[in-house]
């Protein structure tokens, strides 16, 4: 009997008789294949029903190899959702650099497909594609650079000290209004209506004319060398006025509006 079990030909997969092995095929061939589930695998048991696309077939139990891709995708957005709500509230654990202040370094000269390959972003030819040092800060290329077109000046010409002064004008025709002997000022020209109010706080005595009062002592900030002359040799004098810091400020008020 042992030398016939060996004779006996046997099955590769379950180590059984051919013979046996044939009547269990037989069996299954009986088997219709729509009520054929295999007792191993009971996920194929469940009904085969496409799954909803707002619910990923989860209320089913169902779910593809695609679903699962893109269930993965979005269970990691909202992952990476919550975690940047939660960086938006400053800790020691979540220290970061601000958006945008940090940026990849350029690669040059790694081919044409990295965006600076080939020529690198210089251009094609010309003295700034090559090496070394560039063309100098200033150069406009032979014709007279702007630092040698602007004047030479002294100082800071657009500093304090340098802007042009603006005056408010006092005539010798208005001076013929006043009484002789009298000290003229801005305001006692303006309140006795011998002139109107300037929007100047600095005014300034000119020349033209002819004065025939004499004796008269003016008060101005600037006078010409006509004026003074002619005040002189009526008896008169001419008191020069320093401008207040408080002048200054809105003398330079009214220059700028």
């Amino acid at each position: 009997m042992e030398q016939l079990r060996w004779l006996t030909p046997r099955c590769a997969f379950c180590s059984s008789s051919a013979i046996t092995r044939n009547i269990k095929l037989q069996k299954w061939k009986n088997i219709s294949r729509s009520s054929f589930i295999p007792p191993a695998l009971p996920y194929y048991s469940r009904p085969l029903v496409s799954p909803n696309n707002n619910q990923h077939g989860t209320k089913l139990g169902l779910t593809s190899f695609t679903m699962k891709i893109f269930d993965y995708k979005k269970r990691k957005q909202a992952l990476l959702d919550s975690n940047e709500q939660a960086s938006l509230i400053p800790d020691l654990g979540n220290l970061r650099p601000a958006p945008g202040s940090h940026h990849r370094k350029k690669r040059i000269g790694r081919g044409i497909a990295a965006g600076q390959g080939k020529t690198g972003g210089r251009g094609q030819r010309g003295q700034k594609s090559r090496s070394g040092e560039s063309i100098r800060r200033g150069f406009e290329g032979g014709q007279t650079p702007l630092y040698r077109r602007l004047p030479k000046v002294v100082g800071n010409p657009m500093g304090k000290g340098h802007e042009k002064t603006v005056y408010g004008i006092i005539k010798l025709e208005t001076l013929n209004k006043c009484e002789q002997g009298e000290q003229v000022t801005l305001e006692s020209l303006v309140s006795k209506g011998r002139m109107t109010k300037n929007k100047e706080k600095l005014v300034k005595v000119l020349g033209d004319g002819e004065l025939k009062v004499s004796n008269l002592t003016v008060y101005a900030h600037a006078f010409s060398q006509s004026a003074t002359r002619k005040i002189e040799e009526k008896g008169g004098k001419c008191v020069v006025l320093s401008p207040t810091k408080k002048e200054m400020e809105s003398q330079a008020t009214n220059d700028q509006q």
